[in-house]
């Protein structure tokens, strides 16, 4: 005979997310200082290539599907 009352769930404490209630997310991991990285590279003044707009001006495209007929 099986009782209808479903078991308690178990507990997380071996979750990646568990954090005891007393770890903190600084505390766990190494941040650097903005000081600590190198500057970035200069602009340059090349034009931009966006591979994925030239796709979309390509005659080749089938053209969208009509409406649907309501």
């Amino acid at each position: 005979m099986r009782n209808n009352v479903a078991p308690p769930p178990p507990e997380r404490r071996s979750s990646v997310h568990y954090s005891g209630g007393h770890d903190d997310f600084e505390e766990k991991f190494h941040f650097h200082l903005p000081n600590e990285f190198p500057p970035p590279e200069p602009m340059s003044k090349d034009k931009k290539a966006y591979p994925s707009k030239s796709v979309r001006n390509k005659p080749d495209r089938r053209p969208p599907p009509p409406p649907p007929n309501v």
